[in-house]
């Protein structure tokens, strides 16, 4: 029995012209739709494309082929190209030449999981561009947060890169330290140890988020 092939209308919101204009434009995101990039790509992950990026040989591409906008793989077939699913399952196409290619992917990552990212291509090269490098991972800073009068004292203990660490800290921290009335044991997500501060030092009707809390 055959398979039916599913293509990857990974277009933004609106009609094709749309898509024909971010080819043209800006680095843009897309989703991935489908199983035809699969392992390496699976559905709902994002793919940050590139319309200028350099296109070579084993480059991750976007491409308008016969109407449709395929996610492939290039290969050099001869004095030509190919796209090339990573599934087997789906058939390859040749091209003459690179007009077909629209936009080289440079990143993808995995909606809500900040460190499932992986990038295709050297980021030294896009700043030579003037495109810019991602920014670092935000960390999870732990605080000891004593109620002096109208104001808090904070006091950092520890931060870490992965929340799962830091909740684990938290929670000893909670069980084992001997906090005085009104004390509290804080995980807050934030870019560095000024913004955290300040936004446990917001006045907010809730509490600012703990690692329960997450």
């Amino acid at each position: 029995m055959s398979q039916t092939r599913r293509t990857i209308p990974i277009q933004p919101q609106g009609a094709d012209a749309e898509l024909e204009t971010c080819s043209s434009a800006e680095p843009f995101a897309l989703m991935v739709l489908g199983d035809s990039m699969e392992p390496e790509f699976l559905e709902g992950e994002v793919i940050l494309i590139e319309p200028e990026g350099l296109a070579t040989d084993g480059s991750f591409v976007l491409a308008s082929l016969a109407g449709e906008w395929i996610f492939r793989q290039l290969a050099r077939q001869g004095p030509g190209w190919r796209l090339q699913a990573l599934n087997p399952a789906y058939p390859a196409a040749d091209i003459p030449d690179l007009d077909a290619v629209k936009g080289v992917i440079i990143q993808k990552s995995k909606p809500g999981c900040r460190r499932a990212g992986k990038r295709y291509v050297d980021w030294g090269l896009c700043v030579l561009r003037d495109f810019p490098p991602p920014p670092p991972a935000m960390p999870y800073y732990i605080y000891r947060v004593t109620p002096v009068g109208p104001i808090r004292r904070l006091v950092k203990i520890t931060q870490f890169d992965a929340f799962k660490e830091a909740s684990t800290e938290a929670k000893r921290l909670r069980r084992e330290c001997e906090l005085a009335a009104g004390e509290l044991i804080k995980t807050i997500f934030a870019a560095n140890e000024l913004q955290a501060e300040e936004l446990l030092n917001e006045p907010r009707g809730e509490e600012p988020m703990t690692g329960e809390d997450y």
